[in-house]
């Protein structure tokens, strides 16, 4: 069964931008054909299909973004009978401008007949002629982003959710960090020695990429996940001392100190604490309840 299908990449300039995005060709021993995010270029993708005399039975999209969609418009109106596959929770973004990241990106987007398109959820099998493929949902990148699994070749297309040095990134509209280190924990738990093609870059194996992507998600991941969740506490601890400080410098300090042989009011330098603590008392409790408790100090 496995020599029956083939994959063939296709490194696609995204609106001669320089973005380069990757575009994959499956196809079975009966020319068959099934493509996975046609990044741009509509119209030397058709020409390919013609030129090989493929059958193109259906695009999936791996997600909603620009730099993965921009030929799926003209596919639709030259092959009436094609089926369009994407995240269901990813369709209203494909013609959202703001979504979509086609500013971000540099291009603009055909407008993409809603009603060709077909939503998918995890689990779904995609059974396209000989291929099948297994969606595989996976928010993090976009909310509705998918990878798929064909079972026949035992690989992954993992669009921008995992990379041969990195992950997706998650601070574009409906990313998100925790939903991505989700995600990764899914993919990582389910799969180990397979080949991987994705959205950009080279292809790899899974299980020569984990260990690292995990320890480049912990580091990046620090702030967001560790810092931000103790903010309130690192914050309140500092407040104290700071307050422990004022405290100090208005029993027992006189009205001015030596720093680096000025004289300075300690009053000018209680102000400069005031400030600090209402910044972190800010940072506790927000603005408003913040500026109240340093007013009432």
């Amino acid at each position: 069964m496995e020599d029956k299908i083939y994959v063939e990449k296709f490194e696609i300039d995204v609106g001669d931008t320089g973005h380069i995005t990757n575009c994959y060709f499956i196809k079975d021993s009966a020319n068959s054909l099934c493509i996975i995010d046609p990044a741009d270029k509509a119209d030397e993708i058709i020409s390919k299909i013609e030129k090989e005399n493929l059958k193109l039975k259906a695009v999936i999209i791996t997600h909603c973004h620009s730099d993965h969609t921009c030929a799926v418009a003209n596919l639709i109106k030259k092959y009436k009978d094609i089926k369009v596959f994407v995240g269901k929770v990813d369709i209203p973004g494909l013609n959202d401008t703001e979504t979509n990241c086609a500013k971000v990106v540099g291009v603009e987007v055909p407008n993409i007949d809603e009603n060709r398109i077909t939503g998918v959820k995890d689990g779904d099998i995609l059974q396209i002629e000989d291929m099948s493929f297994r969606v595989i949902s996976t928010p993090g990148h976009t909310k509705g982003s998918i990878i798929l699994y064909e079972k026949n070749l035992n690989v992954l297309f993992t669009g921008d959710t995992v990379f041969s040095n990195t992950y997706g990134r998650t601070d574009l509209k409906t990313g998100s960090h925790d939903d991505m280190r989700h995600s990764l924990d899914k993919i990582f738990a389910s799969f180990d020695d397979v080949k991987c093609f994705s959205g950009h870059g080279e292809d790899f194996i899974l299980s020569q990429v984990k260990r690292k992507i995990n320890l480049l998600f912990a580091y990046k991941g620090w702030s967001a996940l560790k810092f931000g969740k103790n903010l309130k506490l690192i914050l309140s601890l500092f407040f104290m001392i700071i307050l422990v400080l004022n405290v100090v410098m208005y029993f027992y300090i006189a009205d001015s100190v030596n720093i680096y042989g000025k004289s300075i009011n300690v009053l000018y330098i209680q102000l400069a604490f005031l400030l600090v603590e209402l910044f972190m008392l800010s940072g506790i409790y927000g603005k408003k309840q913040g500026l109240t408790i340093c007013l009432i100090y």
